[in-house]
């Protein structure tokens, strides 16, 4: 996961809202948050019991919130 990417996330969640685009790129939209949402559940199942050797758990946990917040 990107460094930051949770600063990114409220704009998307707009973009996914808006009528204006069109309905594909809002289903891609959409989908990208669900991938940002479950990034560390993901991580987790992959390499548990050990961490994932590229997490960002903070980072991870900041997009989670913010995705969820949107």
């Amino acid at each position: 996961m990107i460094e930051h990417t949770y600063e990114g996330v409220p704009l998307l969640a707009v973009l996914a809202a808006v009528d204006r685009i069109p309905p594909l790129e809002r289903m891609s939209l959409v989908s990208l948050l669900f991938s940002i949402a479950t990034v560390t559940d993901r991580h987790e199942a992959q390499c548990w019991p050990q961490t994932h050797p590229h997490a960002n758990p903070a980072g991870e946990e900041h997009s989670r919130a913010s995705d969820e917040a949107s």
